[in-house]
């Protein structure tokens, strides 16, 4: 069950393409509201984020079989794309698609929809007592295994809410790996663009650095909404941009005004963290986009209209956050 304890949601190998002279990075906290110069290992990173509990223990097994082969082969890919101009479309799109699935904030909430969901299910089984006793014997047919607890003290206990059913870390780990691969997928057939900044400016990175920008005046989050471009910085002169109008695989510089312009949706997608390796330009990212003025908000909610006995229903609702473009038209 030995293991690393310390597990990134933002890869430290990827932090480390961004880190300046002295190999760190200057660390904008949005609840502290303070900056700080930190290593890239103490930034973005939960103990035992990834294990499951085993027998009383810790077992790292995600994060060692999963997680740390995918960002060994990010880092080959960016590695390559630096130094020889080669573009490894599935690995760089794999390790985008895990980047994007493997916060602390998507585990939270896809664990909280299982529940309400699973809760919901329950609470339509407890209608009646018929119903908790077919239910039952569903169960034992099904496992062999008997239950002791009577159908109408379950009914009572559900009905009395002093019976909750909470998900696992199983659940968001599986759901943190079924949804990359969707995603990884998805973006590996888009449009890419590899942008090059001048030596006068650079990429920023945060804590949820796969950022999504909706054409001009559309609210809807997600990758496939038509005229969508996402944003994923590689390294502090390269960032890549899928999606839009274009050739299937380009490259081009971009000027100091376009750096801005994806610098302030990297900042206003940030959950808490933005880096970067100068204080100065997080200093002015941060007054452009008023970022110490408007704290992050939970980036999706789950809201239930009704009761599951009249027909109710469980929504989950994204909320947006601020998006900058160049102009009205597109974006960077």
């Amino acid at each position: 069950m030995g293991g690393p304890r310390k597990h990134h949601y933002v890869a430290a190998f990827y932090q480390r393409n961004f880190v300046n002279e002295k190999g760190l990075l200057w660390v904008y906290d949005r609840w502290r509201q303070c900056y700080t110069e930190l290593n890239p290992t103490s930034v973005c990173a939960e103990t035992d984020l990834y294990s499951l509990k085993r027998d009383g223990a810790n077992d790292p097994l995600v994060e060692i079989k999963v997680l740390s082969p995918i960002d060994e082969m990010g880092a080959t890919a960016i590695r390559r794309l630096r130094s020889e101009g080669m573009v490894d479309r599935a690995a760089i799109a794999c390790f985008v698609g895990f980047q994007s699935t493997r916060l602390p904030s998507a585990a939270k909430i896809i664990r909280e929809l299982h529940e309400r969901a699973a809760n919901a299910v329950m609470q339509m089984t407890a209608a009646t007592e018929e119903r908790m006793q077919a239910t039952i014997d569903n169960y034992v047919r099904q496992t062999g295994k008997s239950i002791d607890v009577s159908a109408g003290s379950l009914v009572e206990a559900v009905q009395g809410n002093q019976l909750e059913l909470t998900a696992t870390k199983r659940v968001s780990l599986e759901s943190m790996v079924e949804q990359a691969k969707f995603v990884s997928d998805f973006l590996e057939t888009r449009p890419w663009q590899i942008l090059e900044s001048g030596a006068d400016s650079g990429f920023l990175i945060c804590d949820n650095p796969v950022t999504v920008v909706p054409p001009y005046g559309v609210n809807d989050i997600g990758f496939g909404i038509p005229g969508t471009v996402t944003y994923f910085p590689l390294t502090r002169r390269l960032c890549l941009r899928i999606g839009g109008n274009g050739p299937n695989l380009d490259s081009r510089p971009v000027d100091r005004n376009t750096v801005r312009v994806i610098n302030r949706n990297i900042t206003a997608n940030s959950e808490r963290f933005i880096m970067g390796p100068l204080k100065v330009q997080l200093e002015i990212i941060i007054a452009e986009t008023e970022t110490a003025q408007r704290p992050a908000g939970p980036r999706a909610s789950i809201e239930v209209d009704g009761t599951p006995l009249s027909g109710g229903t469980i929504q989950f609702k994204v909320h947006p956050r601020e998006h900058f473009y160049l102009d009205t038209q597109e974006t960077a």
